[in-house]
């Protein structure tokens, strides 16, 4: 029988070792949460509450959108707590991190993206927002009970999978300057259903730079969608890198996209379905390019 949502009790502490402290003192039946948008669809659900949630909410490091300054090397630092039409519309996403501005701009309705954090989106683990995440070669921040580490964004999700053993505290994204005479491909793409909490059929980014004569000169290509966790195309990278955009080159890598991507069957999808849809997506947008 499921608990009764009385008897779950909410938590808020003011820093993170606090926090840690707490989940520890309560036990496996505890959950940290920001904007709590997807434990309420599973309260909704009939998904049985834990007996302690520990709200993140009060925690001022874990908020903020900035650029700073790492080893001389240059980011934007999202606090994990920011929510997503915060960074939707943040001014310095829209100049010049624009792939995860449309990103969050496309998770769920507007009511819940001013409430759902990008910290919930990243680990819920097939948010619409790590594709872009991962074309951007974004890092991942956390707290482990001992000390903050960072990490690929895509290596701490094929590592950590769904966070119950650490409190992720920001995601850092390189900031990227287009070479002089270059141009500069940046696309986000989702398929899928817009308002419901439901993971999205297909979801794909593609960051790419071309010097003048069309060569890419750098690629990265991501995908996801269903249940399926985001990752990073590399074999289908490896296959255009250094290369001279064209006819030939996009139907080769359609093909590599279609045998490297492998997400699953479900209620809603075919993975033939996604696979044709994912590389779909990529080569026309490319191809958009070769007419330009």
């Amino acid at each position: 029988m499921p608990k009764s949502e009385s008897l779950t009790k909410l938590w808020r502490p003011n820093g993170i070792d606090r926090a840690w402290e707490l989940k520890q003192q309560l036990g496996a039946d505890t959950m940290f949460i920001a904007g709590g948008t997807l434990i309420q669809l599973q309260r909704e659900q009939g998904t049985a509450m834990p007996a302690h949630l520990i709200s993140l909410e009060w925690i001022d490091s874990m908020n903020g959108i900035n650029e700073i300054k790492v080893n001389s090397k240059e980011y934007l630092r999202i606090g994990s707590l920011a929510a997503l039409s915060a960074i939707q519309l943040h001014p310095i996403v829209n100049e010049s991190y624009l792939l995860l501005a449309d990103a969050a701009g496309q998770v769920a309705s507007p009511a819940v993206r001013n409430r759902a954090t990008i910290g919930g989106n990243i680990c819920y683990a097939v948010g619409d927002t790590l594709p872009a995440l991962i074309a951007m070669d974004a890092e991942a921040t956390w707290y482990d009970g001992e000390k903050t580490q960072t990490d690929k964004l895509e290596n701490y999700l094929n590592r950590r999978g769904p966070q119950k053993d650490a409190i992720f505290t920001s995601i850092l994204i390189p900031k990227r300057t287009t070479p002089e005479n270059s141009n500069s491909i940046r696309y986000y793409r989702k398929v899928g259903r817009r308002e419901e909490f439901i993971p999205s059929l297909v979801t794909v980014a593609v960051s790419v730079d071309l010097n003048r004569v069309n060569r890419i000169e750098e690629i990265r290509l991501a995908a996801g969608g269903g249940t399926y966790r985001p990752h990073r195309l590399m074999a289908s990278e490896q296959l255009l890198a250094g290369t001279i955009l064209s006819k030939h080159a996009l139907k080769n890598l359609h093909e590599k996209i279609i045998e490297e991507y492998q997400p699953d069957d479900d209620f809603f999808a075919t993975a033939h379905y996604r696979k044709m849809m994912a590389a779909n997506l990529i080569i026309a947008e490319l191809a958009s390019y070769l007419d330009s």
